[in-house]
């Protein structure tokens, strides 16, 4: 323990002292005295409010007073009636109890696991019955379809090159002598082809400028003199 030092100047010299603090010591502890009298009771506490929980919030129901509920994870008290269904945001009728918290702190990526043992390959099942193949029935030829527009006709084509002349043929055989006849005219016109009539005879339709030739006995053919071409008597079959 370190006391504080004291100098004290008498006539030439200087005297040194220490000066000691004295400290009283605690007195030894008294027997402890006997228990008070009880005091008189206090009067009783105001009535304490309670409410009720009610889990999510549903938008269509009305709610007492008191009653929690709640919404967008926090908690909310109704505190007042009225409103058509308010959310227990709208703090006129609700008031905030308990707030939502923070989102804690991303954890930690876990250590990946082991790969399991590879099981064991399982037995081969057995093969399926063989189903039977059954030949249907040769459906109906369907209906021809209609038949197409005649195309455009082509372009005629190049005349090919002439061919080398041919061999002179052998001389044929001379023919039978043919009978002679000469052309007689024969008034009046066939009514058919059929018409009586000797070969070489002729007849002349002036108005229809058509002429009338008999090729074989009872047989008429026409020529028009304006087209040049033979045919049958007209309507004749």
């Amino acid at each position: 323990m370190t006391f504080p030092t004291v100098v004290k100047i008498v006539g030439d010299s200087e005297v040194v002292a220490k000066v000691v603090k004295v400290v009283p010591m605690p007195g030894i502890k008294g027997i402890q005295g006997p228990n008070g009298l009880q005091g008189i009771q206090g009067r009783q506490g105001n009535t304490g409010t309670s409410f009720l929980w009610s889990s999510e919030w549903d938008p269509g129901t009305t709610y007492p007073l008191n009653y929690v509920v709640s919404y967008q994870n926090s908690s909310y008290i109704k505190v007042a009636d009225g409103g058509s269904f308010p959310i227990p945001t709208n703090n006129t009728y609700w008031n905030l109890m308990a707030s939502k918290g923070q989102n804690g702190i991303q954890g930690l990526t876990g250590i990946q696991g082991s790969y399991g043992v590879q099981g064991i390959l399982g037995l081969q099942g057995s093969q399926g019955v063989q189903g039977r193949s059954i030949q249907g029935n040769t459906g109906l030829q369907g209906n021809t379809g209609i038949q197409g527009r005649t195309g455009t006709q082509g372009f005629n084509g190049d005349i090919g090159a002439r061919g080398l002349q041919g061999f002179t043929g052998t001389q044929g055989l001379t023919g039978t002598q043919g009978t002679t006849s000469g052309i007689t005219y024969k008034p009046g016109i066939p009514a058919n082809q059929n018409s009586s009539g000797n070969i070489g005879q002729m007849a002349i339709d002036g108005t229809s400028n058509i002429l009338y030739i008999c090729t074989a006995t009872n047989t008429w053919r026409s020529i028009s003199l304006n087209s040049a071409s033979f045919t049958n008597i007209g309507g004749f079959a």
